[in-house]
């Protein structure tokens, strides 16, 4: 079970009188079921919306049934004014863990007041600090939970290695992540072995891509070939092994969605440079031109490229990089990335 739906399934216990009453997990058509003694039961939907603002409850309610046969409940760490508003309009039952429920479930009818509502990130409290370590290391983290859905954090040495970081560095950002309730440290008494746990890859995922997604350090060029897959093969055979490609060519091959593809972008290893790149840039049939939007060669860190595998013969970024370069073509790219994300990311 995810840890945001257990979150959730806390939430629902939390809320509910204790007396007789157990809350449990359900089956396919209702993830979670409401035991009231003597006997009876209620079946429910139980979404886990994040941060609980109106494109979180969007999400968390896209996969579930609208039938009205079995209620949905939405549980958020709060909810905002917009997303409460939402959820009103559609009868759609909800509960925070500031202490805020308005559950209509049958003979169930709470009604209880939020201690606080869902706010902005600021600097100081509720975001991340980014530097280029965290964000190198929440990167890491969930291209490896979109693969594994494995809930154990990869071990400090793991996490250091895949992403280029220094071991000082990555503990700096799991205590970050720690900060924010997105991961959750190991018991004490578990001892040296025990690993961290990834609490909530939705939030999480978010967060980091609507950061990356503002970074736009392309160099653009033009290339000889007019067709895109003919540039992709001539990037691939020059930079053997040290590129990557993203953006919608990328997205194409994962979860295909548009036939406009937009400019070919592509992240080279920043291992290669000087003399070396320019002369695999030529071998590429690639010539500087900063108007050109034909493509747009990206250095990457590590962490991008240790993510990277082969589709359709080309080898790609992953899942969540490419996620967030769909996120940077801004209104054009949004609904191919939410497809990308419902596709293959799957959180």
């Amino acid at each position: 079970m995810p840890s945001t739906e257990k979150l959730a399934l806390q939430l629902v216990r939390s809320a509910l009188p204790q007396a007789g009453v157990r809350v449990l997990t359900g089956d396919s058509r209702a993830n979670a079921v409401i035991e009231l003694p003597p006997g009876a039961s209620i079946p429910i939907q139980l979404r886990w919306a994040g941060a609980g603002f109106p494109r979180d409850v969007e999400r968390a309610m896209r996969d579930a049934r609208l039938d009205g046969a079995v209620p949905i409940v939405v549980a958020a760490r709060a909810i905002s004014p917009g997303a409460r508003a939402m959820l009103d309009a559609d009868d759609v039952s909800w509960l925070t863990e500031s202490g805020g429920a308005h559950l209509h479930l049958g003979s169930i009818v709470i009604e209880r007041n939020q201690t606080e509502t869902a706010r902005r990130p600021t600097r100081d409290d509720d975001a991340p600090r980014w530097t280029p370590a965290i964000a190198a290391v929440a990167e890491t983290i969930l291209t490896g939970y979109v693969h594994t859905r494995a809930e154990g954090i990869p071990r400090t040495t793991t996490l250091a290695a895949r992403s280029g970081r220094s071991l000082g560095s990555v503990t700096a950002a799991l205590q970050e992540f720690d900060r924010m309730r997105w991961t959750q440290p190991p018991p004490v008494s578990r001892g040296p072995s025990a690993r961290r746990h990834l609490l909530d890859p939705t939030t999480m995922l978010d967060r980091w891509a609507e950061q990356a997604s503002r970074a736009d350090q392309a160099t653009r060029y033009h290339s000889f070939h007019r067709a895109s897959e003919r540039t992709a093969q001539s990037i691939s055979d020059a930079f053997a092994g040290d590129a990557a490609f993203g953006g919608r060519f990328a997205a194409d091959l994962i979860a295909p969605f548009s036939s406009v593809l937009g400019p070919l972008r592509c992240y080279v290893s920043d291992a290669v440079e000087g003399r070396d790149l320019q002369d695999r840039l030529t071998a590429a049939g690639l010539t500087r031109a900063d108007e050109s939007n034909r493509v747009e060669i990206i250095h990457a860190p590590q962490n991008v490229m240790s993510g990277v595998e082969q589709r359709g013969g080309h080898p790609i970024a992953s899942p969540v990089r490419v996620y967030a370069d769909l996120l940077h073509d801004g209104v054009c790219g949004d609904d191919a990335a939410q497809h990308l994300r419902d596709v293959a990311v799957g959180f």
